[in-house]
């Protein structure tokens, strides 16, 4: 492979990573407000990141 395409899938991962974390903070904080009986994380926000 080249830099460019060592870069790209760097890059991609990164991406990835970073969707993958803020999915799973919606969804622990959905849940943590759910377990303390307050407001949730609106469904389509959840959908919106799935």
């Amino acid at each position: 492979m080249t830099v460019s395409a060592d870069l790209l899938i760097g890059v991609a991962l990164l991406y990835f990573a970073a969707i993958n974390g803020v999915t799973w903070l919606a969804f622990a904080t959905d849940k943590a407000a759910a377990q303390q009986g307050h407001w949730r994380v609106a469904e389509s926000t959840l959908l919106l990141f799935n």
